[in-house]
């Protein structure tokens, strides 16, 4: 045996020793031995026929040129440039592509993917396509065949074999925005917007959701220790006036014209222990007590809270506990 199966060479018989016989049967085993050795090695000239598999040891080819057959090696470059499934502009006709890789592929086989930029013509109708001069193929979207203006002049497609008579297409481009009406990418809302309710671009996430849930589900605050106007802001509050003011406040419900609450707003007021009477005003509109009807500005004492709702753009209604 020439090589001792990890790959190391040794002559079978020792060394020959000077000024010895030396028999001739042991100088044609070593020599018949070196004979196998090399015939077993790699020529680098491409003589040799590679047997077995070769352990690389964590080592690699370098200085490889490009491969052209579908039994060749790829170079890192080609890889990295999907050169072997770019096929850059189709050729023939608008409703019936030609596509031609390098190297050409011999046979169709499901999930061979491709990627080529369209001709100078849209498509008419449904579509064909013919790779590396094979028989045609129907070009599909979505398993359907292809429409009018589906195949658009000069863009950029990726095609996958679902089988070997039929290629599912896509258009490699940026995805529109999406709308109640188009599907697309969209942005999700921070919990500000969420919470805001006013944005009817953005989606809101079940994560986002439950973080601005138990906001949601509350009433916020606007704690006030002084004469006050509403403002828009307002809507959906509770303006608090702590225990701690004893003075008389008036807070005030400014008109429709100068602020446009949304019919339906609610906004509560509540006047804490020991605190000073809280006057309800309205400006020019109308504020009805609930359940008898009068209008005018309301007390609300210590202790109290009420609750305003707009029912029409100029009319609000207001009930609760310690108002007059």
């Amino acid at each position: 045996m020439a090589r001792n199966g990890s790959g190391s060479y040794t002559n079978p018989y020792p060394n020959f020793v000077a000024g010895t016989v030396i028999s001739s049967d042991q100088v044609d085993a070593n020599n018949s031995a070196i004979a196998t050795a090399l015939t077993q090695s790699i020529a680098v000239d491409g003589q040799s026929t590679v047997t077995g598999n070769i352990p690389m040891s964590s080592k690699k080819f370098t200085g490889l040129t490009v491969g052209s057959a579908s039994t060749d090696s790829a170079t890192l470059g080609q890889v990295q440039a999907s050169a072997y499934v770019f096929c850059g502009t189709m050729g023939g006709a608008a409703d019936a592509g030609t596509l031609a890789p390098t190297p050409a592929i011999t046979a169709y086989a499901a999930g061979q993917r491709f990627f080529w930029k369209a001709s100078t013509s849209s498509n008419t109708g449904a579509m064909t396509v013919a790779i590396s001069g094979l028989s045609t193929i129907a070009m599909q979207s979505d398993r359907a065949a292809l429409a009018a203006g589906d195949h658009v002049a000069s863009d950029i497609y990726m095609g996958i074999l679902d089988t070997t008579s039929t290629m599912q297409i896509m258009k490699i481009a940026d995805a529109p925005a999406a709308s109640a009406t188009v599907a697309g990418l969209i942005e999700i809302a921070t919990d500000a917007e969420t919470l805001t309710g006013t944005d009817a671009t953005r989606a809101v996430s079940p994560a986002g959701l439950t973080s601005v849930y138990s906001t949601i589900r509350s009433i916020p605050q606007n704690s006030k220790s002084a004469a006050y106007t509403l403002v828009l802001a307002d809507a959906g509050k509770h303006i608090y006036h702590p225990g701690a003011d004893t003075t008389a406040r008036i807070w005030t419900i400014p008109a429709n014209a100068s602020v446009a609450y949304p019919i339906g707003t609610a906004i509560t007021f509540v006047n804490d222990t020991s605190g000073g009477v809280i006057t309800i005003a309205i400006t020019s509109d109308v504020l009805v007590l609930s359940p008898d009807g009068t209008t005018g500005s309301r007390s609300l004492a210590a202790n109290g809270i009420a609750t305003c709702i707009k029912m029409t753009a100029t009319r609000w209604m207001i009930s609760g506990s310690g108002l007059t």
